[in-house]
């Protein structure tokens, strides 16, 4: 059977790059042979690579059928009559994205620690001293005889203080900068052309299904398309491209009036006509390519960071209008044409087909880590689409494909070659799938088997008697016209001897069981129990937000990583026009790139904890209820921390909502409170601890209540755990 995704040798061969023909399609001289045989050794190394990888694309192809349709046989799923399915890959894919994913990332920009200081010390006794020797030091007089100042303050007093002041400045320009980066991290993800939230919610499912999933990081500069349509600031950039495309191959292969190519054309640039402003941005973009279209280089060594590649590509499957409007370059016909398949099963299929203007040509965008470089090249096109150069993005970690990764392992191929593409949570719960629909369509099979039926002696029954009691309504009447007088029916007649249904042969909890060792989801999470108790679904519960802990940290490291290196892009590419523009007049930004490189290196802007998973809220409170009492009487303890906490922990915008420095709500009551009896020895405050706020305030439970994960006050000991 021809897997999904597999190729089909056929149509146009490959064979060495030809020469672009001279025309009416391709007006280009020919390519250098030097150059044509570059980017041939380029195309041979992708093929290599992803020849390499074949086994574990094929893997992530099947596991997309399996969430998908709960089986690889999209026409059994389908079929109206067909097998038993009961897609739980599917219900357990989406329980475990709605508990990883559920909030906005928010990017927290920070400066990072140095030590500014070389005078002081960083006691404040030190500082105040200086300070006090300063402002009581005499004024320096003049000595008449040399000219040198005498007396004054202590030089080093003074320089000390200078350092101070000078270090205090810079301190609040990097933080003035750090806050106009978070506004533009907030403003530039709210400007994507797709959804960012959603976009981040089918990331997370992905790698759940696949093993791992890739947000690739770009730059949109006025009137330059990205290939990726998902990854663009909305615009008119696209709508521009596109019409200069359709112009150029009217142009070059003549287009009738009368055509609805012309209509086409016609239509589009009487929008754009109308169009009174043309909005034209520039900014980061995010984009999410599928798990099977980036392909790493084969020497590579982990997948997180590519440790031991050489280059990336990124595969597209475009047609020649597509890479005309996205580069500008007519690739005519000198290509390799693939065609899309389906099968009866469902498989897609790509097989080589004729060039022509509406076949897909497959394009690879390219990174070369040892050269430093960028290019595009096009399967069976004999020059770049794209030259090599210097990438857009300039980042320092030089690639700009970050994966998440889940489930992450360390094995090594029969070939001694390293497996760096992890199993997903559906291929390690397949083969419980396979077993839920083999026993729930064992069950079906066995009721059908097991139905009533009827034998009788041949020649027994008239033909018309056998349908008559065959189709025979419940409560009604048949009159057989076999039977004699005085004949009983059931000696003509006699019940069929049929296998009794078994429940424990088609039992599932044991698959619920595997399903929880495996992926750590268990039979409450998917709708229904299997008879545990209460504690032993708590340890469950227990278990599995361990596990989800563990997956909420890898998605806040990929998405800090990402957050650091679209922070880089901003300070290297963003205008200060534009950053004003965006985040306002008060906003700091560096005017020189030198100045900017260097300021990379001393910002961080980083994914604030817990804004990607939804934390265990209920065992979070509980603690902070705990440790709030003997805190709070601690010496020295900072209450700006535990009041942000505590706020996270209600799910409340502590930009919103704690301001720091403003006093407690119940101070500001008891200010706006009015005082009865007004001065005098009659008034509250003057009576000592009689009056005042002493007066006698409602009774408090000396013992909480029960709270989750943990037992009240007096539980017996053994008994559930409250919930």
């Amino acid at each position: 059977m021809v897997e999904s995704g597999d190729i089909v040798e056929g149509g146009q061969g490959e064979g060495s790059p030809q020469p672009v023909n001279v025309g009416a399609a391709n007006d280009k001289p020919a390519v250098d042979p030097a150059r044509a045989a570059r980017v041939a050794s380029i195309l041979k190394e992708i093929k290599a690579d992803k020849e390499h990888w074949g086994k574990d694309f094929k893997r992530m192809r099947t596991c997309m059928k399996l969430a998908a349709h709960g089986t690889t046989n999209k026409e059994e799923a389908e079929a109206e009559n067909g097998a038993y399915v009961v897609p739980i890959t599917n219900r357990l894919i989406g329980v475990a994205v709605a508990t990883l994913y559920a909030k906005n990332p928010k990017a927290v920009a920070r400066r990072k620690q140095k030590l500014m200081y070389k005078l002081w010390d960083g006691d404040p006794a030190t500082l105040m001293a200086a300070v006090q020797q300063v402002q009581m030091a005499p004024p320096a007089a003049m000595d008449p005889t040399t000219g040198v100042p005498v007396g004054g303050p202590d030089p080093n007093a003074v320089a000390l203080l200078a350092e101070v002041a000078a270090a205090k400045t810079e301190f609040i320009q990097y933080d003035r900068m750090a806050k106009t980066m978070e506004l533009l991290f907030a403003y530039f993800l709210q400007e994507q052309d797709s959804g960012y939230k959603e976009m981040f919610k089918a990331l997370v499912r992905r790698t759940k299904v696949c093993g791992v999933g890739y947000v690739e990081l770009g730059f949109q500069r006025q009137l330059r398309k990205n290939p990726d349509i998902s990854a663009q600031i909305a615009d008119v950039t696209s709508q521009i491209a596109a019409i200069e495309a359709q112009i150029e191959i009217a142009q070059k292969d003549g287009v009738e009036p009368d055509t609805a190519t012309a209509q086409r054309l016609k239509e589009m640039l009487e929008v754009l006509q109308a169009k009174e402003e043309i909005l034209v941005r520039e900014g980061p973009t995010l984009s999410f390519p599928r798990a099977v279209d980036i392909i790493p280089d084969r020497k590579c060594k982990h997948l997180k960071t590519f440790a031991g590649g050489r280059w990336l590509h990124r595969e597209y499957l475009m047609d020649r209008e597509e890479i005309l409007a996205t580069w500008g370059v007519d690739v005519g016909t000198n290509f390799t044409a693939y065609k899309s398949i389906t099968d009866a099963q469902g498989n897609v299929t790509q097989i080589k087909d004729t060039p022509s203007d509406a076949a897909s040509a497959r394009v690879y965008c390219g990174w070369n880590k040892v050269d430093q470089v960028y290019y595009v090249v096009c399967d069976g096109y004999n020059d770049y689409i794209v030259a090599p150069a210097e990438p857009d993005v300039k980042i320092e970690r030089f690639w700009p494909v970050f994966p998440l990764v889940f489930n992450e392992v360390e094995a090594e191929n029969e070939d001694g070659s390293v497996s760096i593409f992890p199993p997903s949570d559906v291929w390690n719960s397949r083969h419980m799938q396979r077993e839920y629909n083999s026993s729930r369509q064992g069950k079906r099979e066995h009721k059908i088997a097991g139905r009533p039926r009827w034998a009788s002696p041949r020649g027994a029954l008239e033909k018309e008697d056998k349908e008559n009691l065959a189709a025979a309504a419940p409560f009604s009447v048949t009159e057989v016209n076999a039977l004699a007088t005085g004949e009983k029916l059931t000696d003509k007649l006699m019940p069929v001897p049929v296998p009794g249904l078994d429940p424990n042969l088609y039992e599932t909890e044991t698959v619920f069981a595997d399903i929880q060792r495996t992926v750590g989801v268990q039979a409450a999470n998917l709708g229904g129990t299997s008879g545990d108790t209460a504690t032993e679904s708590s340890i469950a519960e227990h278990s599995r937000d361990t596990s989800n802990a563990s997956d909420v940290d890898d998605l806040d490291t990929m998405l800090s990583a990402l957050a650091r290196a679209m922070g880089q892009l901003m300070l290297t590419e963003l205008s200060k026009e534009t950053v004003l523009e965006i985040a306002g007049p008060g906003a700091v930004w560096p005017d020189l790139p030198p100045t900017r490189e260097q300021i990379v290196k001393d910002l961080i802007l980083e994914v604030e904890a817990g804004s990607s998973g939804r934390p265990n809220n209920a065992a979070v409170l509980a603690n902070y209820e705990r440790a709030m009492p003997w805190l709070s009487l601690l010496p020295g303890v900072n209450p700006a921390p535990l009041a942000k906490k505590g706020l996270q922990a209600l799910d409340i915008d502590t930009d919103d909502m704690f301001v720091e420095g403003a006093p407690s709500i119940t101070a500001l009551n008891q200010m706006a409170r009015p005082q009865p009896g007004g001065a005098g020895p009659n008034a509250p405050d003057q009576q000592g601890d009689k009056g005042g706020d002493n007066a006698k305030q409602p009774e408090q439970p000396n013992e909480p209540g029960a709270q989750p994960s943990y037992q009240g006050p007096g539980a017996v000991q053994g008994a559930p755990l409250a919930h």
